[in-house]
């Protein structure tokens, strides 16, 4: 060997950065490999731009609130754009849609919560996930309201009723509970072990191992120097 630590002391030492190098080189060594070599996919589709391009037929409910605000949209409008590949299902034809998305016949579009309980009610009976919900929503936040008839004195008692519930986050609590199951599959694709999400590697995935090759090298000169 070039170089035998003398000393009980500089052995001690030279023996325990040998065990952390070890140690941190097969870590990193194994996390940069995983980089390398983890599967990649290209989503179809991931904002309702990119289906608009596409062009896939997409499935909506009849009647639905989703559905009146396509038909009702401008053509020059992003939804009015959609409305020449939608595929409507009513009544019992509803379940066939459903089952077509999850066996990726087509996507579908629908209310969060909707496509939450479906999302869970097949993960349950699978165990695995089968479909990806697009990280950018297009019709923004749904308000969740109680129909009263007009000039009803319910109203003016439920409200704050209501109101303090959801400020409080209870009604988002009770939400999030019935979709506990699911809840990695409501992840986005980048987060999962399939990412998207790649990149050249940078400095700061390297820099724990050549801090730690540089200490071992300093070390060396200053042991030899001694």
């Amino acid at each position: 060997m070039p170089w035998e630590p003398r000393g009980r002391a500089v052995r001690l030492v030279a023996g325990l950065w040998m065990v952390a190098a070890f140690l941190l080189g097969v870590v990193y060594r194994s996390n940069l490999k995983a980089m390398l070599i983890v599967q990649s996919i290209t989503l179809p589709f991931d904002s309702i731009e990119e289906l608009v391009e596409a062009g896939f037929p997409t499935a909506v409910v009849k009647d639905s609130s989703i559905h009146r605000d396509i038909m009702a949209a401008d053509d020059e409008e992003i939804l009015g754009r959609l409305r020449k590949q939608i595929l409507v299902y009513g009544g019992k034809k509803v379940i066939e849609g459903i089952v077509n998305s999850l066996d990726g016949l087509h996507p579908c579009i629908g209310i969060t919560t909707a496509l939450q309980d479906i999302i869970q009610s097949d993960f349950s009976r699978l165990g695995r996930c089968r479909v990806y919900m697009m990280s950018n929503s297009f019709l923004g936040p749904l308000s969740l309201s109680f129909a009263f008839p007009k000039g009803s004195t319910l109203k003016h008692q439920v409200d704050p009723i209501i109101r303090g519930l959801r400020e409080s986050g209870v009604l988002a609590k009770i939400l999030s509970k019935s979709d506990f199951k699911a809840t990695v599959c409501l992840k986005p694709i980048s987060s999962s072990l399939i990412s998207t999400n790649h990149r050249p590697l940078i400095f700061a995935d390297l820099h724990g191992i050549i801090t730690l090759y540089s200490v071992g090298k300093f070390s060396d000169a200053v042991f030899k120097y001694f």
